[in-house]
């Protein structure tokens, strides 16, 4: 249903790009939310319909971040907490 990714500079566009559209002919996957590593930053993809996804970015510390497969709101200073990206 969901699945996250902390990106790496060596791994980020396999990861936008070849990996995700795996997990797209995954039936039950529902969203997709990639986390930066250098700053307070994250993308989520979430599909509204078969082959209609909706993307979000989020960026700094004091946003928030929703994720409407799971209907929940997380801040991103709970993401990033205990990092040196605060």
């Amino acid at each position: 249903m969901l699945v996250v990714e902390v990106l790496s500079a060596s791994t980020e566009q396999y990861d936008r790009t070849t990996k995700f559209e795996a997990y797209c002919t995954l039936p039950s996957f529902q969203q997709y939310v990639v986390v930066a590593q250098q700053q307070p930053y994250v993308s989520t993809f979430y599909r509204e319909e078969e082959d209609l996804w909706r993307r979000t970015n989020v960026q700094g510390i004091d946003k928030q971040l929703h994720l409407a497969s799971l209907d929940i709101t997380l801040s991103l200073a709970d993401i990033y907490e205990g990092t040196d990206e605060l």
